[in-house]
């Protein structure tokens, strides 16, 4: 987001309008309250358009998707812009894109998650297919691998990160207890069956 974005002008002007409301005197209430309506103008709801949980930029031809959403907030849709912009500079923005929608990011932080993932396992795969290539020396194919898997875990770490922001992190553990009495017989995992030693 630039320094020039609706977003920074109206904070600068929120700033600036916080400053003068120190002062009583009345032509800097009046600067104030005039500085305040302007940034509330441009923080104000507006229409644009968004696909897969994501706004698009005024130049949708840009990333090539539409659809649309009424009455996005300026901050929101100038980070949501962002992120696309991110996404599109790893490479990976139709697959980021797939992957917040698979998902099913409900909001801003879940769908950075479901994009870093994207990035990690679209990294480790062209590390993985970098490492298996036979003209490859040994020893940059096993680096290639240890960066892969390196980056295969975060991978993992991310999603897990979206299960415990949904859960609150709470984990429940079921305990049951099985008594065993002669000629007896329960059910095991992979369905086999414990009792009697003499049977």
């Amino acid at each position: 987001m630039s320094k020039d974005s609706k977003t920074h002008i109206a904070l600068r002007k929120q700033q600036e309008a916080s400053r003068l409301r120190s002062d009583n005197r009345i032509h800097n209430q009046i600067a104030a309250a005039r500085l305040e309506a302007e940034a509330d103008e441009l923080l104000a709801p507006s229409p644009c358009e968004v696909s897969l949980g994501e706004a698009i930029p005024s130049s949708p031809e840009k990333f090539g998707i539409t659809d649309t959403l009424e009455n996005p907030d300026c901050v929101s849709r100038e980070a949501s812009e962002a992120r696309l912009d991110l996404l599109s500079e790893a490479n990976c923005l139709e697959f980021g894109l797939d992957t917040s929608e698979s998902v099913g990011a409900r909001n801003s932080i879940e769908r950075m998650l479901s994009h870093q993932a994207a990035a990690m396992h679209n990294l480790s795969m062209k590390f993985l297919a970098r490492a298996a290539d036979p003209t490859m020396p040994t020893v940059e194919s096993a680096r290639l691998a240890n960066s892969a898997r390196s980056l295969i875990q975060t991978f993992s770490d991310t999603i897990l990160t979206v299960q415990r922001l949904r859960t609150g992190g709470s984990q429940q553990i079921l305990v049951q207890r099985v008594e065993m009495r002669d000629n007896s017989q329960a059910v095991i995992a992979g369905g086999g069956l414990s009792g009697d030693k003499g049977r």
